[in-house]
């Protein structure tokens, strides 16, 4: 392969003869419509093997690195307006309660203590009913 490089990439028939001698197209004469039907599958063949050799070794495609490097990329950004947005509404809320904001929070506490005193005002008066009737034998 070194060699092949430092040729200017010429001589390339000694890089196929290995190729064509495993993939059996050396038995086939390449002036013949059947060659380039065999040299098609069989470079499909090749392409598929090495794909998964590559796999193996956990070696990923740059088209595929690029495509999820984008993605992510979409994500970060993505975060970033999310975060600014929550932000922004937190401030907002802020802004909007001030003061009142304690204010609201007491008015629910009279609320939740006016409800809990009704109920036990509710409860003696059942209490008191049960009291009054008679006793039944």
């Amino acid at each position: 392969m070194t060699r092949w490089l430092n040729q200017d990439f010429t001589g390339l028939d000694s890089l196929m003869a290995p190729f064509k001698k495993v993939y059996g197209l050396e038995q086939v004469s390449p002036a013949t419509g059947k060659y380039e039907e065999l040299w098609n599958r069989q470079l499909k063949s090749f392409q598929d093997s090495f794909q998964e050799y590559l796999k193996l070794l956990d070696v990923v495609p740059r088209r595929d690195y690029e495509k999820v490097q984008e993605e992510n990329q979409a994500l970060k950004k993505q975060i970033l307006e999310m975060e600014k947005a929550i932000k922004d509404l937190r401030m907002l809320v802020v802004e909007k309660m001030g003061s009142s904001g304690s204010e609201a929070v007491k008015g629910f506490q009279d609320l939740v203590f006016s409800q809990m005193d009704k109920f036990q005002e509710m409860m003696r008066s059942f209490g008191g009913l049960s009291k009054d009737e008679p006793e039944k034998k």
